[in-house]
């Protein structure tokens, strides 16, 4: 602290405010500028004063890393000052005991005091300047959640799922995980976003629980291959890579409603040779509504869940084996997903149906 007083501190009389001290300290000279020299390069100058008469004077002489504050301001509230200028002591390093300017609080306080939250407000007064990072930048890993159990939960019709009495994922469901997660990272909508899988491997099979959900890691690499695991297990991996836009996809092997005649299977039919071999199907899974004795013609229905268009497709291929024994899929050489075309053929099904 340097005070501003002259070079005449020893003589008695500067103990008393007299004519004599007044006088002295006219005439007397005062070493501001040596006192300033001893001032650290990184100190904080703090000028008890009725104005901040050396503000000017301390900035010019003091190193640019020292700071300074005056307690005291002409023409202002003082009050408000102060406390300001004690709250520029904590922001540079300092911790005033500022408990020292109020009452002593004798605990426990009564229920009527008022709390301070209300007056700390967020300062609004001025626009800052943020980076803007990527939406996509994290998005090669997404953590998906399945709560089955849920009544309430969309994916409550999973639990129809049921083979060999056991509720499992359906292989097909990590193929629509794998592209929804593509499509968020190119920022499309899935509808509108064909697909195509290579090279996909089932590693094995998730039983669903009722009580607790079950939680999927998909990771997805630059270069399209994918993996999916669960509790730290590998379930499923593969290829994926988004069809090109232009890409012509041959319609001619579309089922035509002439061909409905050549599916002899009904669907209580279907089912029931299908429970035969251990697939207990519930209603939410049960797709197929007409197909032929070879399993390779089909006639599905469309519920608008591509996990159950998907699966159903699969059921096909089991009534095409002709042993009667319990399979799962765990391989898919090639597959492609046009949710484009796909609107397309429903859209004309659905003129023609309504046209009879």
């Amino acid at each position: 602290m340097c005070l501003s007083i002259g070079t005449f501190e020893d003589d008695p009389s500067a103990k008393l405010a007299g004519p004599s001290y007044f006088v002295k300290n006219f005439v007397s000279p005062v070493l501001f500028h040596e006192a300033l020299l001893h001032v650290p390069k990184d100190a904080i100058v703090i000028e008890i004063a009725p104005h901040h008469l050396l503000q000017a004077v301390l900035k010019r002489v003091i190193d640019p890393d020292a700071e300074y504050v005056g307690l005291m301001k002409r023409n202002v509230d003082n009050t408000v000052h102060l406390l300001s200028s004690l709250g520029r002591l904590y922001t540079v390093g300092l911790n005033p005991d500022i408990e020292k300017l109020y009452p002593q609080v004798q605990f426990p306080v009564p229920k009527s005091t008022p709390m301070i939250y209300p007056l700390i407000k967020w300062d609004h007064s001025e626009s800052w300047c943020v980076a803007k990072w990527d939406r996509n930048a994290n998005l090669s890993q997404k953590i998906i959640e399945v709560n089955a159990g849920s009544d309430q939960s969309p994916d409550n019709y999973m639990l129809d799922h049921c083979i060999d009495g056991r509720c499992l994922y359906p292989a097909t469901g990590y193929l629509v995980l794998v592209w929804k997660a593509l499509s968020e990272i190119k920022g499309k909508d899935v509808m509108s976003l064909p697909v195509t899988f290579e090279e996909v491997k089932i590693h094995r099979a998730t039983v669903l629980s009722k009580e607790v959900s079950t939680k999927f890691l998909v990771d997805i690499t630059n270069a399209g291959e994918f993996e999916i695991s669960e509790g730290g297990i590998t379930v499923c991996t593969g290829r994926i890579y988004s069809q090109e836009e232009n890409e012509k996809t041959d319609a001619s092997e579309l089922l035509r409603r002439k061909d409905l005649k050549y599916l002899p299977l009904k669907q209580s039919d279907i089912y029931k040779e299908l429970k035969l071999r251990g697939y207990d199907y519930g209603p939410s899974f049960q797709g197929l509504v007409r197909a032929d004795l070879e399993g390779n013609k089909g006639l599905l229905k469309w519920t608008g869940e591509w996990v159950v268009y998907l699966d159903t497709m699969l059921q096909i291929s089991i009534l095409g084996s002709p042993k009667r024994a319990l399979c799962l899929p765990t391989r898919i050489q090639n597959m492609k997903i046009n949710p484009i075309l796909h609107k397309t053929v429903m859209n004309s099904a659905l003129k023609e149906h309504n046209g009879k």
